[in-house]
């Protein structure tokens, strides 16, 4: 092909070089190239869905005091970090990255939720990862399930190990899956190396560590052939794979052993030591439905849907219909999480992150496949009773928001309300049984219309704002800090430290750790700090009124008004129990 352009003749005998047609019309002065930036949907989902979930996890980490139990851990890794291990030591990963953050930036709120904030929000960016065995739909609804978690978001807003526990489940589950898929040496150093650590962290990822162990087993023995059993057979012939897994399993194991630096003298393994006292006896004083209550009040949408799918697997899986790998994964790690959250004797509301992790990806393939399954054309018919149902839902709501806070409830008021209740429950049922198949496309838009506000309401009432919780346990109050300045007066103007009853060692030890107190019997003339409602040793008298240092608050029954009223204005009924503590002085 030979250029339109006349090109002039060389002189003769002159050497020049030869000159392509592309080169002379790369010469020639044209149109800009056009910059074309694709931006995918999927891509737009995914960043706002981390960038809620960091701000759900980081804003104003230091919003609420602490808990007594948060107390108790930031206290030992403050001691940690100034070179002295005190008893109790809790040795988790979570507890020793925070003592060496203490030590650079100095203790605070803060700094000592700082771990958890992170990988609480690593964990949602995590479910990226599962997109590819799960579906990408599905892992962003899970993510999306997980970043709107009041207990997920809480367990990231707090100073314990769970959140960090969570996010090695993930990274354990995922990178099995990538070695199942394809046997490298990536994968299975990631897998090991998670392993390890989670031996030193907490008892979310001790139960996944269990959970895989188990389906690992089943599937190697059941199907030698299939894809687990020819991972294992590979990672065994591979010396290249089972070398640097070993070296990271046992470089993980070391330092959770020492737990991380604090003694030689304390070796252990901070992961199991917890796992297995989530099953001491005697059982914890709470009520024996705490962890339902916790999941009805809190994770409803998410215990609703993963309940669901999870009978739905179990049952296809005992009928034989032909589970995926990655769904009898699932099956094996909810049940091992369904046992150990039923078994466990010492409760704590952050331990069920480990049920809802799983529940999270099954709810979204059951969510999926039915959504995939339903005909949403015929929503275009029925949209005036979506809209009815959800205009009788915000009246019901309005109403008990108005008489739940206290008084009367007219007789009038309470028939309409009751009218529009029952009328909503009509037409749910009439669409249910006219629609059939079709079901899904009037029922599913309205629980999301209800679940969605449900969720950022109590993801935002757990972490920031100071009303009755009892999944925070005892939580501090906001006179915590005046507390704390009338005891250093008191000791400033007493000349010598302020002595505390060391049954207040765990609620006051990280509030008082800057001033001067000591923890045991008092000194003569010494500030005293006890419990209220004693008398006074003789020659004291009490400085003021008692302070209330902590709430706790357990949800005793589902009463419909009073639970509708902690809902809306997270105001506690029943029992409300209180610590209140009195400081004293020498009398004048």
């Amino acid at each position: 092909m030979t250029s339109p352009r006349r090109r002039r003749q060389p002189a003769h005998g002159a050497r020049v070089p030869a000159v392509t047609d592309a080169a002379v019309e790369a010469m020639e002065p044209g149109p800009e190239a056009a910059v074309v930036v694709r931006i995918s949907l999927d891509g737009v989902l995914w960043l706002a869905l981390i960038v809620l979930a960091v701000a759900l996890r980081f804003f104003s980490l230091d919003r609420l005091p602490f808990s007594e139990a948060e107390s108790a851990r930031a206290f030992a890794a403050w001691a940690v970090s100034g070179g002295s291990v005190p008893d109790g030591w809790p040795g988790d990963v979570t507890a020793a990255l925070t003592s060496h953050l203490f030590r650079i930036f100095g203790s605070s709120e803060t700094v000592a939720r700082i771990i958890p904030a992170i990988a609480g929000s690593a964990l949602v960016a995590s479910f990226w990862f599962a997109g590819r065995y799960v579906g990408r739909g599905v892992a962003l609804l899970a993510g999306a399930l997980i970043a709107l978690s009041p207990l997920a978001a809480y367990t990231s807003r707090s100073a314990f190990g769970f959140a960090l526990g969570g996010l090695l489940s993930m990274v354990m589950v995922l990178s099995l899956l990538a070695y199942v898929e394809r046997p490298r040496q990536l994968p299975a150093v990631i897998l090991f190396a998670a392993f390890g650590l989670a031996l030193g962290s907490d008892p979310i990822a001790i139960s996944t560590a269990v959970a895989l162990i188990a389906f690992v087993t089943v599937e190697a023995a059941w199907r030698p052939g299939g894809d687990v059993g020819e991972a294992v057979a590979a990672f065994r012939s591979t010396r290249d794979h089972w070398r640097p897994a070993a070296l990271a399993l046992a470089v993980t194991l070391a330092l959770g052993v020492a737990q991380f630096g604090t003694g030689i003298d304390r070796l252990s393994l901070a992961g199991l030591r917890q796992w297995a006292g989530m099953f001491d006896l005697p059982r914890d004083g709470l009520p024996w439905h705490y962890q339902l209550s916790l999941l009805l009040a809190y994770e409803w949408p998410l215990l609703l849907a993963g309940a669901a799918g999870y009978l739905l697997l179990i049952d296809r899986w005992r009928r034989s219909r032909g589970l995926s790998l990655v769904q009898r994964l699932l099956a094996v790690w909810a049940t091992v999480a369904i046992v150990t959250v039923a078994f466990a004797t010492r409760r704590e509301s952050g331990q069920l992150l480990l049920l809802l992790l799983p529940f999270s990806l099954i709810a979204a393939s059951l969510i999926q496949e039915v959504v995939s399954r339903t005909d949403w054309s015929i929503l275009r018919r029925w949209w005036p009773a979506v809209a009815l149902v959800l205009a009788l839902g915000v009246y019901v709501a309005l109403q008990l928001s108005r008489w739940s806070h206290g008084g009367p409830f007219p007789g009038s008021e309470k028939s309409y309300t009751v009218l529009a209740l029952l009328a909503g429950v009509a037409v749910v049922l009439a669409g249910i049984y006219f629609l059939q198949r079709n079901r899904p496309s009037f029922a599913l838009p309205i629980v999301a219309t209800l679940a969605l506000p449900f969720l950022v309401h109590s993801s935002l009432s757990l972490g920031l704002r100071d009303g009755a919780e009892f999944a925070a346990d005892s939580r501090g109050t906001a006179g915590i800090a005046a507390f704390r300045a009338t005891v250093a007066r008191a000791a400033a103007e007493a000349g010598m430290p302020a002595t505390v009853d060391p049954s207040l060692h765990d609620p006051l030890a990280w509030h008082l750790r800057d001033v001067a107190v000591a923890f045991g019997d008092p000194t003569d003339g010494s500030p005293i700090v006890t419990a209220a409602g004693g008398e006074p040793p003789a020659g004291y008298e009490p400085l003021g009124a008692p302070w209330r240092i902590s709430e706790s608050w357990v949800l005793d029954d589902f009463d419909p008004l009073p639970t509708w009223r902690w809902f809306v204005y997270r105001k506690g009924y029943g029992t409300l129990s209180t610590m209140d503590v009195q400081i004293l002085v020498p009398a004048q």
